[in-house]
């Protein structure tokens, strides 16, 4: 069966989407560099291969907290890093404690953060030493005054860790924090967010 799409220009110069359709499978929109209408193309679900003009891309993935048991974000980096990785991309990963179950064959990157709301010892006093840097401070005060600031520490850690090796990625993927980190990083590649 034909799909059966109209599709109209959107503000995003270039991408389209499908205002209507009936059809089986998932569509995607295709880029055309001369901001006219594009055309939909149809992507069987099944197939895990890539289309002919596919180029991989260089992927790297932030998460602040990647809880592989709760809260969907460690379970979410999984899945997208194995599905992207098995579609040819280089797929890293950045993640915050606790540690992501990722596969192996996934480099991840391990940010440090004081870690308050573990379960093990949440809330938990840090030492004068770990409150020293400038990050951990603004992450404890943070707790000490009901903020919920591991977001916002997670993504001023990522900009440092990243800053010097953006180049390196086609896209940043971001998923959740939000934060003026990324939105600095987000000044100098590629960037998504999940929300």
């Amino acid at each position: 069966m034909r799909a059966k799409c109209s599709t109209t220009p959107s503000r995003l110069g270039g991408i389209t989407k499908p205002s209507k359709f009936r059809a089986r499978g998932v569509y995607q929109p295709t880029l055309n560099t001369t901001r006219t209408a594009n055309t939909i193309r149809k992507v069987d679900r099944k197939s895990t291969r890539t289309p002919a003009d596919h180029v991989p891309l260089r992927i790297c993935l932030l998460s602040y907290r990647s809880n592989p048991h709760c809260g969907g974000q460690g379970v979410y980096l999984k899945n997208l890093s194995r599905a992207l990785k098995d579609l040819g991309h280089a797929v890293e990963v950045i993640s915050g404690p606790p540690d992501p179950q990722i596969d192996r064959d996934i480099p991840v990157f391990h940010l440090p953060a004081l870690d308050l709301y573990n379960p093990e010892d949440p809330f938990r006093v840090p030492t004068l030493e770990e409150l020293m840097e400038p990050i951990n401070l603004m992450e404890w005060i943070g707790v000490s005054t009901m903020g919920f600031p591991e977001p916002f520490t997670f993504g001023l850690r990522a900009y440092l860790f990243l800053r010097s090796r953006l180049h390196t990625y086609d896209i940043v993927h971001d998923n959740q924090s939000l934060s003026y980190g990324v939105w600095a990083i987000n000044k100098k590649a590629a960037t998504i967010a999940t929300i």
